[in-house]
């Protein structure tokens, strides 16, 4: 979407999916495994759709999916379903027993494909657009660790000069009483206390080291980050714009499974946060009154042009579906847009100020060895 909108902080949960920090110790729609361990939802459902294609009935096709799972939770977790199964329950409802592993879309898909008999075929398009949502989310993922784990290492290195290699010269230039810059004074003597405690300097080394693990491999780490980053502006529109893609792609694939404009829109609200979450609220009071879909878009302030016509064209001609999914793939690509351009610009700049760093640390500890030469010629 082309409207700004407010800066949004984004993480990624325990399931790997990307949110704001706000929601971070809340129940989204991204599964959580919990105690089960990680499943891959996405790898169960392209076996299942492959074994339904091939013609094996629901039973069957379960019971092969727990001979080869691909982790000890997924058996248990088909041992639930095929036990839920053998006791006369839809598969839609054993897989609502476990809405934490698999979220709400997929069960309304399964319940919709259950009454027109083309299960294969919706589970297939769910595992497709999954794991292009997961395409996605890594890049955007990717575009924030790179510049961190870039920080971490010219911080490690600035820090080795200043620990190690700067207090070599130190001692012999502080105390022959040659006369230095000031600059160069209070770097040498800051490598000189660094030398000292060689214990605590090694220590917030190794922390820094760390640091992207710790940021982005933990939910309270994830959590920081989102409220680091969103302060940036441009970070903060890209995610916005990744998420209303996931809410498109995600109506998209509800509507191509035979569900209600309605429900298929409050399903796919789940995707989103904070102010555009408020929105989608809004634009659900407004179906319900009897607007159109549309006109509730741009009454509630989601009024980029090309999407509301887009969304007039599919009403029109009965493809809002197939609409839905222009507009998820249009943000989609606006979203890799700006992180190739931030990519482009940011990576250069973020190696030039760590050469300019590493570059002055070096002028700093020269210039005094350069004079202390000049005096005892």
């Amino acid at each position: 979407m082309r409207q700004p909108g407010p800066p949004l902080s984004a993480v990624i949960d325990d399931h790997g999916e990307l949110m704001p920090a706000s929601a971070a110790s809340a129940a989204g729609r991204a599964p959580r495994a919990g105690r089960r361990g990680r499943i891959d939802t996405a790898l169960f459902a392209e076996s299942l759709a492959a074994l339904l294609d091939a013609g094996l009935p629901v039973l069957d096709a379960l019971h092969t999916l727990g001979q080869r799972a691909a982790s000890p939770a997924m058996a248990a977790l088909v041992a639930e379903l095929d036990r839920s199964l053998r006791e006369g329950l839809a598969l839609s409802a054993a897989l609502a027993q476990h809405r934490d592993v698999f979220g709400d879309v997929i069960v309304a898909l399964v319940q919709s494909a259950e009454r027109t008999s083309n299960l294969g075929e919706s589970l297939g398009r769910y595992a497709a657009d999954l794991r292009a949502q997961q395409a996605m989310r890594r890049r955007v993922l990717g575009s924030a660790l790179y510049p961190a784990v870039v920080v971490s290492v010219g911080v490690l290195v600035i820090g080795f000069l200043l620990a190690y290699v700067v207090p070599r010269f130190a001692e012999m230039v502080l105390s022959s009483g040659v006369k230095v810059s000031p600059a160069s004074r209070m770097l040498l003597t800051l490598s000189a206390a660094m030398h000292q405690s060689q214990g605590i300097t090694l220590a917030i080394l190794l922390a820094l080291a760390a640091a992207p693990a710790l940021l982005f491999g933990t939910a309270r780490g994830r959590a920081l980050a989102g409220r680091w980053l969103g302060r940036i502006p441009a970070w903060g529109r890209t995610v916005r714009e990744y998420h209303l893609a996931r809410f498109f792609s995600s109506a998209a694939l509800l509507l191509r499974g035979g569900l209600p404009v309605l429900r298929t829109i409050e399903l796919a609200a789940d995707t989103l946060h904070g102010d555009d979450r408020v929105r989608i609220q809004g634009v659900l009071r407004r179906l319900s009154a009897g607007q159109d879909l549309a006109g509730a878009l741009t009454a509630e302030g989601i009024d980029d042009h090309l999407v509301i016509r887009l969304v007039e064209v599919g009403q029109r001609s009965g493809t809002l579906g197939p609409q839905f999914q222009r507009v998820a793939t249009l943000l989609e690509l606006e979203v890799s847009r700006r992180i190739d351009w931030a990519t482009r610009l940011f990576e250069p700049l973020l190696m030039l100020a760590i050469g300019v760093a590493i570059g002055t640390i070096v002028v700093l500890m020269y210039v005094p060895i350069l004079e202390l030469a000049t005096a005892i010629e």
